[in-house]
């Protein structure tokens, strides 16, 4: 799966205070994305986690389209077909949805 990262990059004020920030890397450590530092620090460090999410949670999302390739799988599919497709689906889940879920919901992406 896709490693996007992000880190904490405050600013310093012309005050000298501390004005939070983040950062968001591909996988190569480019920087592709800051955050709005007029935000909140949790909705800044929130919002850095969704995009450095978002690539992975697309892989996850297209590898369920492959899950259900047979568009009319309820209508005209057999049941062998219909087991194969809910083994798939069930694959799908336990392996990459769920910890792709989880990593997200934990903020440890």
């Amino acid at each position: 799966m896709t490693g996007y990262t992000y880190g904490y990059s405050p600013y310093t004020g012309q005050d000298g205070e501390e004005i939070p920030a983040f950062e968001v890397f591909n996988e190569e450590g480019v920087k592709v994305a800051d955050t709005n530092e007029n935000l909140p620090s949790k909705e800044q460090e929130y919002t850095a986690i969704l995009f450095s999410a978002a690539p992975t949670l697309l892989e996850v999302l297209e590898k369920a389209k492959d899950c259900f390739g047979q568009h009319n799988l309820l209508s005209t599919a057999t049941d062998e077909e219909r087991r194969q497709a809910i083994g798939r689906f069930s694959e799908w889940w336990n392996s990459m949805a769920v910890p792709a879920i989880s990593e997200v919901k934990n903020g440890k992406w």
